[in-house]
């Protein structure tokens, strides 16, 4: 049969699939019929169904299992309709909710307490406007907002508490409005219990409705992480370029991976705000003749409509209130002013869609401006990780709910992102360091030690010193020295300090480790893993790459995916490769070569370029199965955008990129800027989708991606360095970026948003076979959480260690005197897990993770759901 004559046929098979999947008569990771049941189904050959199943893999709906078949996709949103469910209600009886809230920036063009001024100017105005309009509802979005006021204020405390009690006044969301891409899942969840801890403290309420409002993506463990806290609903964030899935306006159910879910409200269309509309427009109207035609338009709105007057910085205009009773004298639906909470609890009943999946990409430019926060909001929660698991262990440390709150201000959307304005970005520095922990770290003059484990692993691994340690080959790179050792898992074992240090010598430019052949003999290095299928590609490894970048703090803007510059602009050399008795290290210094500009009129290379330089060291250690890259970047300039490559010998065709998301891994296809030769890699987003306000290539990683095929994977780890780019055959990891376009808030970029200065940037690299992806999450850790040396003081055996090593540790700490243990499933793969160590020998019971009780639970038996996170209260 001819491919012309098939191809009705092959469209008819992939449109029947693509409904049914949509009308849920397949679910999520169920297998789709065999190839030969298809062709017989269809009338057609096998080649044209196989064809058809590529065309829905492409499309992201079904996954190949290889020779077991196809499968329903588990992580790509799936739209469906729950016959079980039916609306209690009539929609059309139901009256339009209008719902007054602030979206008030914690930070953004001005620093934290210009805004705490304004949120009490804006509060103030709706309690004035509340005792003449009994009928207002207005809600905060975040519990900080609230400290805020009633700090400047609080003589205001018992008026808002008593509105609270009424319904008018609703207190939402958590402690403050996070990035959800870039912050870790135990970040979240403090976030949460922190916002409901002090709403419950001020007014007496504990919110069930979550709010994200302009973040800037939707991770795909949001409902999971929310349910557990005790939220059952979400005003969201961006959910860019899914409304050919999700109902622009109206609600719908999100599910996690593990079957958990909340209510959501897209209004996405159902909106008010008195602002102009931006544009050149033939008429002008008035801040309250716009509030009018916004109100309008809302009685054309279908069924289940809520809709918020937002202002942002601004006051909401009292002519609401006369503008919606004229309104309500119309013909149409009732509008009528209500909390969110009302509204959502009216339309939980009634049939909606079901979505899975992740709302992503949203404003991907924005992980790699300012990129100095990024890392350090890594580093404070690495830095917490570890502190409050020694705290766990019997360390007298101080109690860390300050740290957090102030960690969790800088993860607000517009402080982890990158502000615009200098002045703003340096109060979140200033957050940033009253968010660090001390870790017991040695002095020079130290005598005893203590070796810290902080992490579910054991035998042979890499442990980093400030000073030197007795009876072990420390070997020095910087400012620190490594050696290697046994280890428990969750261990601080005695240690003493030494005087002696191992010395290195000169290496040839080909060597070879237990797990490595390296060979230096040019500037890149060909890499080759010894085990299994080489998983290195040997062209160029560690690429600097960098092109012109005209965008905003959030939004990429360059001229096309070809003009890249890299090696042939570029001047490399080997500086110098030493080996020792721990580690092998080569150093590699580059500058980036002058040129006339061929982008623009002006400049070394383009507008704006000025100079590029870096160093790389490569560190590769002898007896270990992966090996680092540092890189030290020196920029100067603006309107550039800096990347690395990683070419691998991974065949796309059939190749998973999995990225690490908080609380688990999901698979991602590139989207943008594919070669055409892996053309069918390509990911086709929704018919919505606007490159200038999603983005432009890359995908949020938190601490490592994976790109595997059927035989074989590398794993990359990084330190605070989120976005990733995997097409074809590379790893493209964006390192900075230095835009200048005004845009939101009219705001021109300053100096400090253009990342002068020296970067530093670590990566970690490992090779596995097919099917290991826990290698990939643990490789995230090792680089994360390494074992380290710590000065004298409480030693104890393995608090803690899970047999299986796709179950993954989120925290352990004291809560009052009884001890919180957090792990989660982060590969997708139901397993029963046995725990062991000293904690297993005390009572535990299984809580949700606001601490309500589950059930008592015996550690030696614990079952997991693919990404299912527990939490366990142990006495």
């Amino acid at each position: 049969m001819s491919q012309d004559k098939s191809s009705p046929k092959r469209k008819k098979i992939v449109e029947t699939l693509t409904r049914n999947i949509i009308d849920g008569k397949f679910s999520p990771g169920e297998k789709v019929d065999s190839i030969r049941n298809i062709s017989k189904q269809f009338g057609v050959s096998a080649s044209v169904a196989h064809e058809a199943m590529k065309e829905l893999a492409n499309k992201m709906l079904v996954e190949s299992g290889g020779t077991s078949g196809f499968y329903v996709s588990e992580n790509v949103p799936v739209l469906t309709s729950k016959k079980n469910r039916k609306s209690t209600t009539n929609p059309a009886d139901e009256p339009i909710s209008i719902y007054c809230v602030h979206h008030n920036d914690l930070v953004w063009r001005y620093p934290y307490s210009d805004y705490a001024k304004i949120q009490l100017k804006q509060t103030q105005h709706l309690l004035d406007m509340a005792e003449r309009h009994p009928e207002l509802c207005f809600g905060m979005e975040q519990a900080a907002v609230l400290k805020n006021v009633l700090a400047l204020a609080p003589e205001l405390e018992v008026k808002l508490k008593k509105m609270a009690e009424s319904g008018h006044f609703e207190p939402t969301g958590g402690y403050a409005i996070q990035d959800m891409n870039m912050i870790s899942g135990e970040s979240f969840v403090r976030n949460l219990l922190l916002g409901k801890k002090y709403y419950r403290k001020t007014t007496g309420k504990d919110p069930v409705v979550a709010c994200l409002t302009d973040a800037f993506g939707m991770s795909a463990q949001i409902p999971q992480v929310l349910s557990s806290c005790g939220y059952r609903y979400l005003i969201p964030g961006h959910i860019i370029g899914c409304f050919d899935v999700v109902p622009p306006c109206g609600p719908f159910r999100w599910y996690s991976p593990d079957g958990s879910s909340v209510i959501v409200h897209a209004r996405q269309e159902a909106f008010i705000t008195h602002f102009e509309n931006f544009g050149m427009m033939p008429v002008l109207y008035s801040p309250e003749n716009t509030i009018k035609n916004f109100v309008e338009m809302l009685k054309e709105q279908p069924a289940h409509a809520l809709a918020s007057y937002t202002t942002e910085e601004f006051l909401i205009n009292e002519s609401i209130f006369p503008i919606v009773e004229n309104a309500n004298r119309l013909p149409g639906r009732r509008l009528e002013f209500t909390n969110s909470q009302t509204y959502f609890d009216r339309v939980s009943s009634s049939a909606m869609p079901d979505y899975y999946g992740e709302f992503n990409p949203s404003f991907t430019g924005c992980y790699s401006t300012r990129i100095n926060i990024k890392q350090k909001v890594r580093d404070a929660e690495n830095q917490l990780f570890a502190y409050e698991m020694l705290a766990a262990a019997g360390e007298k440390l101080n109690n860390t709910e300050k740290n957090w709150e102030n960690l969790i201000l800088c993860q607000f959307h517009d402080a982890i992102c990158g502000c615009c304005a200098d002045k703003a970005f340096e109060s979140v520095l200033e957050k940033m360091q009253k968010a660090q922990v001390d870790l017991p770290v040695p002095s020079d003059k130290a005598k005893k030690l203590r070796i810290f484990n902080p992490e579910n692993r054991s035998g042979l691994q890499l442990i980093e010193s400030p000073v030197i340690v007795e009876g072990r080959d420390c070997q020095k790179d910087g400012d620190m020295f490594y050696f290697t050792d046994e280890l428990a898992p969750l261990s601080a074992a005695a240690a003493a300090a030494g005087t002696k240090t191992a010395g290195e010598k000169k290496q040839n430019k080909c060597f070879e480790t237990k797990y490595f052949k390296v060979d230096f003999s040019s500037s890149f290095p060909i890499i080759s893993n010894k085990e299994g299928k080489n998983v290195f590609g040997h062209e160029n490894f560690a690429e600097i790459l960098f092109r012109p970048d005209y965008g905003t703090m959030w939004t990429e803007h360059h001229p096309g995916p070809s003009v890249y510059c890299g090696r042939n602009h570029e001047k490399e050399t080997v500086v110098s490769i030493t080996s020792g008795p721990v580690f092998a290290k080569a150093v590699v210094k580059g500058e980036v070569l002058p040129a006339e500009p061929e982008f623009g009129n002006l400049g070394n290379h383009w507008t704006g370029f000025e100079s590029l330089s870096y160093t790389k060291t490569f560190i590769f250690y002898n007896d270990l199965d992966y090996f680092k890259l540092k890189i030290d970047l020196d920029w100067k300039g603006k309107n550039t955008k800096i990347a690395v490559r990683f070419p691998t010998e991974i065949a796309p065709e059939n190749a998973n990129a999995s990225y690490s998301i908080p609380f688990g891994t999901i698979d991602r296809k590139p989207y943008i800027e594919v070669p055409e030769e892996y053309a069918s890699t390509l990911k086709r987003l929704g018919h919505y989708y606007d490159p200038d306000a999603a983005g432009r290539g890359d995908w949020p990683a938190l601490d490592f991606v994976d790109y595997s095929d059927m035989t074989s994977g590398i794993a990359v780890a990084n330190t605070g360095t989120p976005g990733h780019h995997i097409a074809g055959k590379n790893i493209t990891v964006s390192l900075l970026r230095s835009g200048t376009k005004v845009r939101d808030g009219y705001m021109m970029p300053q100096e400090g948003s253009f990342s002068n200065g020296k970067h530093e940037f670590v990566f970690a690299f490992r090779a596995h076979r097919a099917g290991e992806l826990e290698k990939a999450a643990e490789l995230g850790r090792i680089l994360n959480h390494p074992s380290i040396v710590l000065a004298n003081g409480k030693t104890f055996d393995s608090l803690w260690n899970c047999n299986r090593r796709n179950i993954v540790l989120s925290a352990i700490y004291n809560d009052g005197n009884k001890t919180v243990l957090r792990a989660y499933e982060t590969v997708g793969r139901q397993c029963d897990a046995v725990f062991s160590g000293s904690l297993a020998e005390k009572n535990w019971t299984e809580t949700d993770m606001n601490g309500s009780i589950i059930h008592k639970t015996d550690p030696s038996k614990i079952s997991f759901k693919p990404f299912e996170i527990k939490t366990f209260l142990i006495s």
